[in-house]
């Protein structure tokens, strides 16, 4: 049966005059568990974790100077991945650097006049996740690969790609080894098959669905792609000889709530073993990369891993559990597991012997930190005392908001220097940095990192029956306004003695809507003062503490709210327990709480994922069933269908849960803080204005929008509403000021798609259609889109060029056919496909997604032909071949 899904009731929250949200609604609601799960069915982990005692001290004996790398920060660095590499092989260190703010790759170089030079290696890249430099066709000189997401923001859609910048005598020439995937965060070379040419280990990142696959060198430059792993949230496949026999293995971490790491043991013939080599049951720990390194120098290969990720969240905090954790490889794919360090929202880790001593020190960058506090460090390094015992240094304060760092001798001065990317999504906007490197210089003593705790709003003295205003200059003028003034109404209510609890929830939702956690806490703390028997009071306090790490006091408040409700509010509340003990790691009390949960979606959900994943796949079917009956046909609980029939042995009822998963569009409803969220911040400042002038361009009333939206962009720069405001000047006649509007966009956020195609609309209404060809043209390069499609058919027509616009239309048709399927209609999709293989029966694309139409309704023949044409026109599409091979099976 258990092909249910989680689920939640999903009714109003916080209303306009920030009502209090029904008792009912947010305790009978159901939290949703974002990502998919996956079986584990290999190597247990070691049970219990060593803690390594980690010294702060400013006894340090390096100091670094700060350079910067490159221009100097534009409006907000996306800076995503770099790397310290000889790229041309002159003897000298360069740094290659992913922008997903230029959407591009660029190498810096030392001049002789000792000035860092700039190359772009390659543009259109949409989002460039990793760059791994590797002489990939063995013809003597040095290519990158480039990991592309084609979107930095979360989304499961098909649209990352691997590409091949190949160097052709120093000059880049862009070349596609993989497309129709997911997002692509990483990939890593070697020889998998020992045939002398070079494999290709890579990342799938994707969102809710991802993989871990190997491409297999077919020669030409042509790659057949296996997989080795269905899982969301793969960041890192990095190689290596982990079992020391002589081949290259591979391994890959998984994030995305599953927090766990793989190591695929290479037979010696391309083929692979997996071994889960960890674990947590904190899903919320945020995996953030895996980094290979010998660092107890032993002679094998270890596994720093560094946690600290929790981007998905509207706004970011530290918890208490980020920081460095060091896998110690014992052998025979164990590894036992050491927290190296404790280090406030860690994002990358590079390794190296920075105060050449011979051992391996550790460097770590920050990207989620108390930046409002002075003592917050934005990288550290690791001393290693040479018997692996760490002792924490401060490398920098700022820049802020690091995501990737690396290590490697920049001056030629035999010391490894360290060079770090800024990404800068979120508050506060200050103290930037784009590509930054400090150079390692002896003698002079840096201080060390104050301890890392989570941080708290910045808010000034007063009466302690208020809550002081806290900093309220990250946000846009309209909503500080907003906030200003519902603090100011009910502290005018505190001066008169009248305030209530209603008045503090009100301004505690409005508070924790923005992300002003301890502010929105302080208040739901006051509102419990105002009415102790309130359980709303009680529960929103509770998940304020549990969002401020603070979970032991966060489970003692929910247990307090169980004191004073009635049962069928407990079921809510012993789930909120059980998702904090699995925070503090303690799986036994976490599924006594789910237990105790009874029906709840989430705590069923939680119940059947920490089973199945001890180990105990029979007991998840229960809860699982239950879940199956409560909440049908969402991605979330195929998935987890997918796993606990893998698990169970049941490789075709698998299978066609996992396609139902993969062609599949419905959700699971929002948890209720977050409708909470929504529903208050679309009632405050810049949200509830941009919603007005929504509903005026959805009314064609552009005049009226116009105004509206202008103050929005004023306000704030935000993507949607200069998108809107662009689109609303085309509307008016007003080309050349959405032409200048979106031109600035993209100079500051790189070439959007969304905006680029808006730009071509703008420049075709001024009469300029040489030019919106020539845009639309870039764009269908790295974008397949059937509004983008459509537009290219009829100026093809309009210049006569009848077989391009032939071409399109079929593109056109295929994209609708692709994304029909993906909604989970296969039949309204295959009308779609075969129309577009009539058009163009060159698409391969088409003639995949036809035969994947074909399968997933029962016709096997039939699919079996569609397959065969994949082939015909591409002998190396993995996909193909595996299906194919699935349906020769079955017959």
């Amino acid at each position: 049966m258990f092909e249910g899904n989680r689920n939640s009731e999903s009714s109003g929250v916080s209303k306009m005059q920030f009502r209090v949200p029904p008792l009912i609604f947010l305790l009978g609601c159901l939290t949703v568990i974002s990502s998919a799960w996956r079986i584990s069915h290999a190597q247990e982990v070691e049970s219990d974790p060593v803690t390594l005692e980690v010294p702060t001290s400013d006894s340090s004996q390096l100091a670094f100077e700060l350079q910067q790398i490159g221009p100097p920060p534009f409006h907000r660095p996306k800076i995503t991945n770099v790397q310290i590499v000889d790229l041309d092989r002159n003897g000298s260190q360069d740094v290659v650097v992913c922008d997903a703010q230029a959407q591009a790759v660029y190498c810096y170089r030392k001049s002789d006049a000792g000035l860092w030079e700039e190359q772009l290696l390659g543009d259109d890249l949409i989002a460039p996740a990793h760059a791994t430099v590797v002489d990939l066709d063995q013809d003597g000189d040095s290519d990158v690969l480039v990991s592309v997401m084609g979107n930095l923001y979360p989304d499961d859609g098909v649209i990352g790609s691997l590409v091949l910048l190949e160097n052709k005598e120093g000059v880049f020439e862009k070349r596609v080894l993989l497309d129709d995937v997911r997002r692509v965060v990483d990939a890593q070379p070697g020889d998998f098959d020992k045939d002398g040419d070079i494999d290709l280990a890579v990342a799938v990142f994707g969102y809710q669905r991802g993989q871990v696959l190997w491409l297999e060198n077919k020669g030409d430059g042509n790659f057949l792609d296996h997989e080795l792993l269905y899982a969301p949230g793969t960041i890192h496949v990095p190689v290596a000889d982990y079992d020391n026999d002589g081949d290259l293995d591979i391994a890959a971490i998984v994030s995305q709530d599953e927090e766990e790491v793989w190591g695929f043991e290479n037979l010696g013939d391309g083929n692979f073993t997996p071994h889960r080599v960890w674990m947590t049951v904190n899903y919320d720990i945020g995996s953030a990369g895996l980094v290979e390194t010998d660092l107890d120098g032993d002679g094998d290969s270890d596994l720093l891993l560094p946690v600290g990720d929790n981007l998905e969240d509207s706004y970011c905090i530290p918890q208490p559990y980020h920081g460095c954790l060091w896998l110690e490889n014992e052998g025979g794919w164990k590894f036992s597991e050491h927290r190296l360090a404790s280090f406030s929202g860690t994002y990358a880790a590079a390794a190296s012997d920075l105060d050449s001593d011979g051992d391996n020190d550790v460097v770590l960058c920050s990207m989620v930190n108390d930046w409002d506090s002075p003592a917050s460090a934005s990288a550290t390094w690791m001393e290693n005392d040479g018997e692996e015992n760490f002792q924490q240094h401060t490398i920098a304060k700022e820049p802020i908001m690091l995501t990737t760092i690396a290590c490697g001798d920049l001056n030629n001065d035999l010391r490894p220097d360290i060079v770090a990317g800024g990404l800068h999504l979120f508050r506060p906007f200050d103290r930037f940095g784009r590509v930054s490197s400090w150079l390692n210089n002896d003698d002079v003593r840096s201080p060390a990192p104050s301890s890392q705790q989570a941080p708290e709003d910045k808010q000034k003295p007063g009466n302690p029956s208020i809550v002081p205003l806290p900093d309220l200059s990250f946000v846009d003028d309209l909503t500080r306004a907003d906030l200003q003034n519902a603090h100011d109404r009910v502290v005018a209510k505190v001066e008169q003695e009248n305030d209530t609890e209603a008045d503090w929830l009100k301004l505690g939702q409005a508070y924790y809507a923005f992300g002003l956690f301890s502010a929105a806490n302080g208040c739901f703390e006051l509102a419990v003062v105002k009415n102790p028997k309130s359980i709303l009071a009680n529960y929103l306090y509770g998940v304020s503490l549990a969002r401020l790490g603070k979970l032991s006091d966060a489970i003692e408040q929910f247990h307090e709210a169980i004191s004073i409700s009635e049962k069928p509010q407990h079921s809510r509340l012993w789930c909120e327990i059980g998702r904090c003990y699995l925070r503090l790691e303690q799986p036994t009390e976490a599924e006594s709480a789910f237990v105790k949960a009874g029906s709840n979606s989430a705590a069923l959900a939680h119940l059947a994922k920490l089973r199945l994943r001890s180990g105990r796949a029979r007991e998840a079917v229960g809860p699982l069933n239950t879940l199956a009956q409560q909440h049908s046909g969402t991605t979330e609980v195929l998935l987890l269908s997918y796993q606990v029939s893998l698990a169970l042995g049941l490789k075709e009822q698998a299978q066609q849960y996992r396609d139902r998963a993969e062609y599949n569009s419905k959700k699971m409803p929002s948890d209720p803080i977050a409708i909470m969220v929504k529903q208050t911040t679309e009632k405050l400042g810049e949200v509830k204005l941009g919603k007005e002038a929504k509903r005026h361009v959805d009314s064609e009333n552009w005049d009226e929008a116009a105004p509206l939206l202008e103050r929005i962009t004023n306000s704030h720069s935000g993507k949607g509403a200069i998108l809107l405001l662009a689109g609303t000047e085309i509307q008016r006649g007003n080309s050349p000021r959405s032409i200048k509007l979106l031109e600035k966009f993209i100079k500051q956020s790189g070439s959007d798609p969304q905006a680029t195609f808006l730009l071509g609309e703008a420049y075709q209404s001024a009469g300029q259609d040489e030019a919106a060809l020539s845009i639309w043209e870039s764009l269908a390069k790295i974008s397949s889109e059937p509004t983008l499609h459509d537009r290219l058919a009829k100026q093809y027509e309009r210049l006569g060029n009848h077989d391009a616009a032939e071409k399109q239309r079929a593109l056109s048709i295929q994209a609708k056919g692709i994304a029909t399927l993906r909604t989970g209609n296969p039949t309204s999709a295959r009308k779609y496909l075969e129309q577009a293989t009539d058009l163009d029966p060159s698409l391969v694309n088409s003639w995949f997604y036809l035969a994947e139409c074909r399968r997933f309704l029962g016709e096997r023949i039939a699919a079996q032909d569609a397959y065969n044409r994949v082939l015909e026109l591409n002998p190396n599409h993995g996909r193909a071949l595996r299906y194919l091979m699935l349906l020769s099976q079955a017959s």
